[in-house]
């Protein structure tokens, strides 16, 4: 006769080794929805917040939807579209030729339209502008998304082609979140001299990126956070623990302002503070106390033009 407690062990063994394997089938489904966009125009994942618990679920065992980015809208100014390296989809906007071009770079799961607010608003200012779709965004080509770490050589690939036409003294570098850490990665692994650079909400390291959208669903970081992490570096060919804006800021020397939402819930203020103490050179720091992880002109235009206008024009 079979010993009882032989068998409970094999079964909670088994049991564990389902457990354990279903997890990891997860997180590989997390990351890689994480990191590539669908392209069967389906539905995109609700935020956390908007989320029933029967879409929570779902959304955890079997990862986002988050549809391919597409441009729903073209500037309302004059504009020149043109293509770096038949690889990145840009608009160029003309303003006053003595004054610095503004190289602008989206956010995750967003496309170059999504910067046109600030477009418009240095417009006003007097400046040039130049949006860029990332790979994988709008009508750059790719699918896939690094979150920032490879989106550095994206940028680095707009810089070279831009200096070309303009000195490096007169381009000034905008990113939102995915853009501004992607700018900060560029920053540490190239020679670059631009004349400064304006970051929105960068996060702390891709750790935190996804370690606050498990927070804002409810779940516990460990150790799905851990094994996202993994999956998504490997499937993308990095260590994706090593993805640390908060390091990259320790290189980085360039005069550089510093714009973070006070009500933000992806990008945490030790987050932010963390990054400005380590930047070097001169910097600046402002939070908009009402604002989340959004464009700051919805609420705070004017001031974010004033804060803007004032840094280019003293750095």
């Amino acid at each position: 006769m079979a010993n009882p407690k032989r068998k409970i062990k094999k079964y909670i063994l088994r049991t564990i080794l389902v457990v354990f394997i279903g997890m990891n089938l997860s997180a590989m489904m997390h990351a890689y929805h994480f990191t590539h966009y669908d392209t069967s125009k389906g539905a995109r994942t609700l935020s956390p917040e908007q989320m029933r618990w029967t879409q929570k679920v779902s959304a955890i065992l079997f990862g986002v939807s988050l549809p391919r980015p597409v441009n729903d809208m073209q500037p309302n100014l004059p504009f020149q579209s043109f293509t770096i390296d038949n690889k990145l989809s840009c608009w160029s906007i003309r303003g006053d030729s003595s004054k610095p071009t503004i190289l602008l770079f989206h956010g995750y799961g967003n496309r170059k339209d999504g910067m046109l607010d600030r477009a418009e608003a240095l417009h006003e200012m007097g400046y040039n502008t130049v949006l860029i779709d990332f790979e994988g965004s709008g009508a750059s080509s790719g699918n896939t998304c690094t979150i920032g770490y490879k989106e550095a050589e994206q940028v680095k690939r707009v810089y070279d082609f831009m200096k070309e036409k303009i000195p490096e003294a007169q381009l000034v570098l905008l990113g939102r979140s995915m853009g501004a850490a992607a700018i900060m990665r560029c920053l540490t692994i190239h020679s670059m001299k631009p004349k400064s650079i304006i970051l929105e909400c960068p996060f702390g390291s891709l750790f935190d990126a996804a370690g606050n959208r498990f927070d804002a669903i409810g779940l516990p970081r460990f150790p799905l956070v851990h094994m996202l992490i993994f999956y998504g570096g490997l499937m993308n060919g990095f260590w994706a623990f090593d993805y640390k804006p908060t390091e990259y800021a320790k290189q980085i020397k360039t005069p550089s302002l510093l714009l973070t939402g006070g009500s933000d819930d992806r990008v945490t203020p030790k987050e932010t503070e963390t990054i400005y103490a380590n930047l070097g050179g001169d910097k600046n720091y402002i939070v908009y106390p009402e604002a989340g992880h959004e464009s700051y002109l919805i609420h705070y235009r004017s001031e974010w033009k004033n804060d803007v206008d004032q840094f280019i024009q003293t750095h």
